[in-house]
């Protein structure tokens, strides 16, 4: 597969979904293009406004549209060119993609715009927050050899840099340019531009992730008497996210996930999911988690951790949710359970 590479300025493809329309001068560089290499049955990989206004543009020469679930069409299909019409964001890992479904056909790939990324967004980790985040990122980084960003501005330093859109922030080093960018469900990196970036979604256990995250909020990470009360300020902060965070998990469950319990329950088959969902050989080198059997997905201990209001306030806004994501725990919830708890 040939790559071709039109570069009309970045700032096109703003004027295009804004106004659906290329200028004249870009319709007339596009036309040359790709009749300069003959291209006469063309494939329009992007189904958005971008993608419509490209087949307006083609005419008869359009042949179909594609998107990365089908993909894999192409294989039976007889055309001669894919028109890359998505924001330029997206262009190394659609380019990727094209390259992995048709290894063998002599086609060119056509991209529209001059990059407006100064780097290859190569994968998203979204997760629920203190869902075991950094020890995946840790891992993902150290074996697919990756640069590390981030949403939040308090995960830079004094050596990242602010990417060029504004919405995140990356570890500017010159032997990286492949990155992995981390998102929690309340500051998604969902936006139009980004769809077509890989992204695994991590979930942990509710029980477990809010009582953690109420810790990490009232500023007692080593405080192992910690109780998570419905009179703090905390709660009062965590009940504010409900909402959001179970629309994220319905969004979430059609999508690839992985459960951060299975990590430990079923550690290679976990490494194996997340390796064939990349493409990427097995994820060697890939660390198994330290165990911490406090955690109430095991002990059952929510007594220990937080008061019986918080308790069955989690349990009423997210019984739907744990049925789904951890089933094994939907039918013996009980706030009288077990305890493990001891000092750490």
């Amino acid at each position: 597969m040939r790559t071709v590479h039109i570069e009309l300025p970045a700032q096109e493809y703003a004027e295009v979904l804004n106004h659906k329309a290329f200028s004249a001068a870009s319709h007339r560089k596009i036309l040359n293009a790709t009749e300069k290499y003959g291209s006469s049955r063309m494939v329009v990989f992007g189904t958005g406004s971008t993608g419509h206004t490209v087949r307006e543009l083609l005419g008869e020469r359009f042949l179909r549209f594609v998107d990365s679930e089908t993909l894999s069409e192409l294989k039976w299909l007889d055309f001669d060119a894919v028109l890359v019409a998505t924001s330029p964001i997206h262009y190394p890992s659609v380019l990727r993609g094209l390259s992995e479904n048709l290894p063998s056909k002599k086609v060119d790939a056509i991209t529209i715009f001059g990059s407006s990324s100064e780097i290859d967004i190569a994968l998203v980790l979204e997760t629920q927050p203190r869902s075991g985040t950094h020890y995946t990122i840790d891992n993902l980084v150290r074996c697919l050899r990756l640069g590390y960003g981030s949403v939040f501005r308090e995960d830079g330093n004094a050596g990242f840099r602010r990417s060029r859109d504004g919405r995140f922030y990356y570890e500017c080093r010159e032997d990286k340019r492949s990155y992995i960018i981390k998102s929690h469900f309340f500051q998604p990196l969902h936006f139009p531009e980004y769809r077509f970036t890989k992204t695994v979604f991590q979930v942990s256990y509710l029980f477990d992730s809010y009582y953690s995250w109420g810790r990490m909020l009232a500023l007692s990470p080593k405080n192992t008497d910690y109780r998570l009360l419905e009179s703090s300020k905390e709660w009062s902060m965590l009940r504010s996210y409900i909402p959001l965070n179970r629309q994220w998990l319905s969004y979430v469950r059609d999508r690839f996930f992985v459960r951060y319990e299975d990590y430990y329950r079923d550690f290679n088959g976990t490494i194996q999911r997340i390796s064939d969902f990349l493409g990427v050989p097995r994820l060697e080198g890939f660390a198994s988690p330290r165990p911490n059997m406090k955690r109430t997905f095991w002990s059952d201990g929510y007594h220990d951790f937080m008061d019986e209001n918080v308790f069955l306030g989690l349990l009423r806004e997210f019984s739907e949710q744990i049925r789904f994501f951890w089933p094994e725990k939907a039918d013996r919830l009980s706030y009288r359970g077990s305890s493990n708890r001891k000092k750490e």
